[in-house]
């Protein structure tokens, strides 16, 4: 999220929002190889279907036009640019800030939002907000602020992204060559 372009941010989670819809009817597809995301020949019509029936998924192309390629059976494929784990830690950190100022400056720009992607990825400030919470289950006391990691009640949004981040900390952060050998001993 970047306060000087307000609307890639919007378009991204419009992007995020499709991707979601693709996924769960199985027109995107993931490959551990150098073809990446494929999308299935049917998600085009897919996409224009959405973009007709929801505003929300109609994008502001100002002048552009959208590069595509093709993979090797000639479906579309897209790229994606890997960062740090860091780097996406610093973002989620930071991600909220920028969607409440966005909330508060227009009711529009949650309308302008997938269903799926109104809220942010994960919220650590709930200084000042103003639903019903449940209990924490992480609190971190920061530079005098308070950040905790709970819901609002009757969801498991931020307690499900931190454990999912939790998870993958665990995949990229132990190398199991670096563990002790294990000693057997064999009783006869």
């Amino acid at each position: 999220p970047d306060p000087e372009a307000q609307s890639q941010y919007r378009d991204f989670m419009r992007f995020a929002g499709i991707s979601r819809e693709l996924q769960k009817r199985q027109l995107l597809s993931l490959n551990s190889d150098e073809t990446g995301f494929i999308i299935s020949s049917d998600a085009t019509a897919f996409v224009e279907g959405l973009s007709r029936e929801h505003a929300y998924f109609n994008f502001e192309s100002k002048g552009k036009t959208a590069k595509t390629s093709t993979n090797t059976s000639g479906s579309p494929t897209i790229s994606i640019q890997l960062r740090t784990f860091e780097s996406v830690l610093t973002a989620l950190a930071n991600e909220h800030t920028l969607y409440n100022e966005l909330v508060r400056e227009s009711y529009k720009f949650l309308e302008s939002l997938p269903p799926s992607e109104r809220r942010p990825i994960l919220r650590i400030d709930w200084e000042g907000y103003g639903e019903a919470l449940t209990s924490p289950v992480a609190v971190v006391n920061f530079e005098g602020h308070r950040y905790t990691i709970r819901d609002e009640v009757g969801s498991t949004w931020n307690r499900d992204v931190f454990i999912l981040l939790g998870h993958l900390y665990t995949q990229i952060s132990l190398d199991p060559a670096s563990l002790p050998v294990q000693q057997l001993i064999q009783v006869q």
